[in-house]
């Protein structure tokens, strides 16, 4: 019996939801003290009205990760003009669990941050979103200028910003500090292309983050390029620091 590309990848939602909820407890109160978890009791289907499905991404996390990893190096080495150096920035590396859970965002049919999506082990997690008003896209280039918009962010914001991060007014920067946070080094996406209600087609993009932006708490430390990294640093982008450095993404300041 043969079975349409959408079916194999809702059923693979509905099976991931299952692993989900018996590896992890995401309806505990305790890991979201503030919102409802993005992957509780959900069923793993599509909101009732839209149509979707989801672009298989593992041929493109190479390039989403190439994306962070050159913008991160060239922040953290001082190429950005008006920010410092970093000290300790890490290079960011592929999770799944992340990208999973950036999936169960992706099927409200909406570009909207979920309440939660902490993990046991990312209990600040971060998450970036990003939507184009048409099915029909090329995905690498999709990628590469959405990332891109998200950490040109940058020329509204500023070094006092990095120092101390705090809620603002004004044009949106948080897509570029949670891109160049120095502890995020993991970061998983999901990209679904669906028709809602409504009958709007769209893309979105989501991706989940190790860490957050923080108030009251540097989104990296400046100094000297990757001197505060203790593992050395990363051979294809010497201002980040190896991929072996270690990070402590649940305590912070404040």
């Amino acid at each position: 019996m043969s079975r349409s590309p959408c079916w194999i990848i809702l059923l693979y939602l509905v099976l991931t939801a299952f692993t989900f909820t018996f590896a992890q407890n995401y309806c505990d109160p305790e890991l979201c003290p503030s919102g409802r978890h993005v992957a509780c009791q959900n069923s793993g289907r599509f909101v009732s009205g839209c149509s979707g499905e989801f672009v298989q991404v593992d041929a493109h996390i190479p390039l989403i990760l190439q994306m962070h990893n050159e913008r991160r190096n060239l922040i953290a080495g001082g190429g950005v003009s008006g920010f410092p150096s970093a000290v300790q920035m890490a290079t960011m590396a592929w999770d799944t669990t992340l990208a999973q859970l950036a999936a169960y965002n992706a099927l409200q049919c909406r570009m909207a941050h979920d309440e939660c999506r902490n993990t046991n082990t990312y209990r600040y997690a971060g998450q970036n979103l990003s939507i184009l008003f048409t099915r029909s896209v090329d995905v690498a280039v999709f990628l590469r200028q959405r990332i891109a918009a998200w950490f040109d962010e940058n020329r509204d914001a500023s070094s006092g910003d990095m120092e101390n991060y705090q809620m603002r007014g004004g044009p949106a920067i948080g897509h570029f500090t949670t891109m160049v946070n120095e502890r995020n080094n993991r970061v998983g996406c999901a990209i679904a292309r669906f028709t809602d209600a409504n009958n709007v087609q769209a893309t979105l993009l989501a991706c989940n983050y190790a860490v957050t932006n923080v108030v009251n708490n540097p989104v990296y430390r400046a100094g000297t390029a990757a001197s505060e990294c203790t593992t050395g640093r990363n051979s294809n982008y010497p201002n980040l620091c190896s991929p072996n450095e270690v990070y402590n993404y649940n305590q912070w300041s404040g």
